[in-house]
């Protein structure tokens, strides 16, 4: 075919191994930076470093300390109050418990609250209780009292119907290592099975800490559950458009070098890996499917207009390689503006897109046409219809997956056939050939002369076909 000749498609097909061989160096290569991805739990992440708000905040941190915690909140059991005897027990255990939590610098509840009383002449400063379980009504009455009534307290650790009350463990985090909030939650989360374990409360985990955790669990529980959903749909979705399971898991081969290929750039540029960024294989994937699905349909559609499959791989490149580079090229240039945003995790999120959408069409334009070069495959059919027209004026229509009638000469099954138009004659008249039609034309059947063999006639299928013989019927497998 004329538009074969000196093609990109001939060239690629030609030199399948040494294309393979190319494709696989990149991908190890660019692949091996993932080893550098970690995942930024840090909210300072979101904002640039010349972002005045945050240049702010930190030097009040600077001035005063830090606010980096965690804090447990306290919830009594029903009938109970966060005063009572059991509570503040449990108060104090998670109190002098929360010192071992890693980097720990302060601890805050109303059990070692400093509280002041006058002596005298003298001011006795101390802890608020201690021996909880050893406390008489009139000491309860008292530390109800105090912690209802002194501002330190009210609203801060404790609310002041005793509803609940908190434990506030402040942490310094050195800041050398990512994880190192994932250290102090899971210690946390240790002490809160611990002290439910010991005491009737039910205990809560809030504060700086656990909402920084919170984004890098967010993004590992997309992972275990969004993600592998969302590519079963797509899997599912693609199967159903191109009905073949070969191409469609070719698809998936191609998603994966993309993904890959773009996460491995990310670490090589050092990038940590947050909430946004880390959601920068979803938008690859939805390119990778598109670029992929363009080329196979148009290669199945040529296929069923009749040619090999060799021919209908490079006329699909042909045909889809300028759109699937200039969707690409654009997709990648609209991410990369990302960079002009604010907030550095959009940056990565533009720059691993961008990486990965070209890698897609890298992938699609040259890997994918040579897997399918591979393998043999077949367009499906979705239905076989039978048009019977019995008169002028009546139609009968049957969607049929396999069709059995019988004639005078004999009983005839049809199963899916493949790309061919089946044309049956009546049994008013003899059956006693089979026309092979591949496409419609003007055809008059009366002059056409019934051998014992089949006629083949190269011309494309019609959409709908009329006749004017009204004693024949029109068989034919309508494509998926």
């Amino acid at each position: 075919m004329n538009f074969t000749k000196s093609s990109y498609g001939e060239m690629l097909l030609n030199n399948r191994l040494l294309a393979i061989i190319f494709l696989f160096l990149i991908t190890v290569g660019m692949s091996y930076g993932a080893k550098n991805l970690y995942f930024d739990n840090d909210y300072r992440a979101f904002f640039g470093k010349t972002n005045p708000q945050l240049d702010a905040f930190e030097r009040l941190q600077k001035t005063y300390t830090k606010i980096d915690n965690v804090q447990f909140a306290v919830e009594p059991e029903p009938g109970s109050d966060a005063s009572s005897v059991q509570i503040l027990a449990a108060i104090e255990e998670l109190t002098e418990l929360a010192w071992q939590i890693p980097y720990s610098l302060r601890v805050d509840s109303i059990s070692n609250y400093q509280h002041t009383e006058v002596d005298q002449d003298d001011l006795l400063v101390e802890d608020l209780y201690g021996y909880a379980e050893e406390l008489t009504e009139q000491e309860l009455k008292d530390i109800r009292a105090i912690i209802t009534t002194e501002p330190s307290i009210i609203g801060r650790i404790h609310d002041p119907g005793h509803r609940s009350t908190a434990v506030t463990a402040t942490v310094q985090l050195p800041g050398k290592d990512p994880m190192e909030v994932v250290e102090v939650v899971e210690a946390a989360r240790v002490l809160k099975e611990t002290i439910e374990r010991n005491h009737e409360v039910k205990l809560r985990l809030g504060g700086i800490a656990v909402f920084n955790n919170a984004f890098l669990e967010a993004s590992e529980n997309d992972m275990m559950t969004l993600m592998p959903a969302m590519y079963m749909v797509i899997l599912i979705v693609t199967y159903l458009l191109i009905r073949s399971i070969y191409a469609t898991a070719m698809v998936v081969l191609i998603i994966v070098p993309s993904i890959t290929v773009a996460m491995g750039f990310g670490g090589w540029i050092g990038v940590g890996l947050t909430p946004p960024s880390a959601s920068a294989p979803t938008v690859i994937t939805t390119l990778a499917v598109a670029d992929s699905i363009h080329f196979l349909v148009t290669m199945f559609q040529r296929m069923k207009a009749g040619h090999s499959q060799r021919d209908s791989i490079i006329y699909s490149l042909s045909v889809n390689g300028k759109p699937i580079f200039l969707t690409s090229i654009t997709t990648a240039v609209g991410f990369l503006s990302l960079n002009f945003s604010d907030s550095p995790p959009f940056h990565d999120l533009g720059n691993i897109t961008a990486a990965g959408v070209m890698a897609a069409w890298l992938f699609s334009i040259m890997l994918l046409p040579i897997l399918m070069s591979f393998v043999t495959v077949k367009p499906s059919f979705s239905h076989i219809r039978l048009i019977c027209r019995f008169s002028p004026w009546v139609s009968v229509i049957l969607n049929l997956k396999r069709l059995s009638f019988s004639t005078e000469q004999g009983s005839v099954t049809v199963s899916k056939m493949g790309t061919p138009v089946l044309i049956f004659l009546r049994k008013s008249v003899n059956l006693t050939a089979v026309l092979l039609v591949t496409t419609p034309a003007a055809i008059d059947l009366s002059t056409l002369t019934i051998h014992s063999w089949i006629l083949s006639i190269a011309i494309s299928i019609p959409s709908s076909f009329i006749f004017a013989n009204h004693n024949i019927c029109l068989l034919y497998t309508s494509p998926s």
